[in-house]
């Protein structure tokens, strides 16, 4: 389960790496060129695949000795509508012929279910982490909450440059890089903790380790004595 917990984590921070460099535009430049197939389908999965990558790992990483069972459960339940999503979004992209407006709305309305039903249970099971009293558990709380704190200020310089509160300034371009930062910083920020949160657990579980090894040291020793005292005639 451990191993696995690497894997997931491993799969998740190379999916945000992908869907970040997605989004500053390197997989047009250095991957698919022009072809707006390709890139539109491979930006779609890198999104499912940090969304289910970032579940399974919380799965291995904290629900794997039984704790919080009902969390677990939304969380596998989440994970199947998903890769659902997934199929039917990607699916939609191989067969479109024409990359409109229409199509592309079409296509964000197939996601929009999966994405709001994604944020809304990373702010349940946070808080429910956050209430507990497992030290581990409340480093993935702080994760969360980051990266959905860099995402809720994304929302609101985006409401403030379309209510035109924010002035455009000398182009959409800076705008944009300001907004891709934002939940740049919100993705980093949670993949510094959640590295910190398998230190923390590596060092528990060596500590959990050395102590049983004392334990059954100590054990060993003890019933040695014992057997010797039994096999050693009084005097």
């Amino acid at each position: 389960n451990k191993d696995k917990a690497y894997l997931f984590y491993s799969l998740y921070t190379a999916g945000v790496v992908y869907y970040l460099m997605a989004s500053l535009g390197f997989e047009r430049l250095y991957l698919f060129g022009s072809n707006t197939g390709f890139n539109a389908t491979g930006y779609n999965l890198s999104v499912y695949c940090v969304s289910t990558c970032y579940y399974l790992f919380t799965i291995y990483f904290l629900h794997q000795g039984g704790w919080k069972p009902k969390l677990k459960k939304l969380m596998l339940y989440y994970i199947y509508f998903s890769l659902a999503c997934a199929v039917i979004s990607t699916a939609y992209l191989v067969t479109m012929t024409e990359f409109n407006r229409t199509a592309m709305s079409i296509m964000n309305g197939v996601n929009m279910p999966s994405s709001v039903s994604g944020i809304l249970l990373m702010l349940y099971i946070n808080i429910a982490y956050l209430r507990s009293k497992n030290k581990t558990a409340r480093y993935f709380a702080f994760a969360g909450l980051t990266l959905i704190l860099g995402f809720a200020a994304m929302i609101f310089v985006n409401l403030l440059r379309v209510t035109n509160v924010l002035a455009d300034t000398s182009s959409s371009q800076v705008n944009n890089l300001v907004l891709i930062f934002l939940y740049e910083g919100g993705f980093i920020l949670q993949i510094l903790l959640f590295a910190l949160a398998l230190s923390y657990r590596s060092r528990l579980i060596e500590k959990e380790k050395t102590e049983l090894e004392v334990m059954d040291t100590t054990k060993a020793r003890f019933f040695a004595n014992i057997s010797h005292e039994f096999r050693t005639p009084l005097t």
